[in-house]
């Protein structure tokens, strides 16, 4: 039966031995390894699209596509130090996600 078709409680079961058991699986691995990839994939179009937009708006100079820029910076800072303030941060140990998750 598909993820989503299945009830609150079998999902919850699911969730929980993906973060607790020891063996994730092989499955695991390659969902994972499939999801940083296009995570990196992503991340770098992204990056390339801001690069590209920032030099249009040096050519044009409006006010209101200076401002369009600062907002997305913002963002950017804003959400890279929420990032690496959430208990899933990229300094985690896999443990401590354990421990984190089981709290809850």
């Amino acid at each position: 039966m598909p993820y989503y078709l299945q009830s609150r409680a079998a999902k919850l079961q699911v969730l929980g031995a993906e973060y607790l058991n020891e063996s994730f699986g092989a499955w695991y691995y390659i969902r994972s390894a499939l999801f940083i990839t296009q995570f990196l994939v992503y991340l770098v179009l992204i990056v390339l699209s801001l690069v590209k937009y920032s030099r249009s708006i040096r050519e044009h100079n409006l006010a209101s596509e200076r401002a369009v820029l600062f907002e997305i910076r913002f963002f950017v800072v804003a959400s890279t130090l929420l990032y690496r303030s959430t208990p899933f941060g990229p300094d985690r140990t896999i443990s401590e996600c354990r421990s984190v998750w089981s709290k809850r």
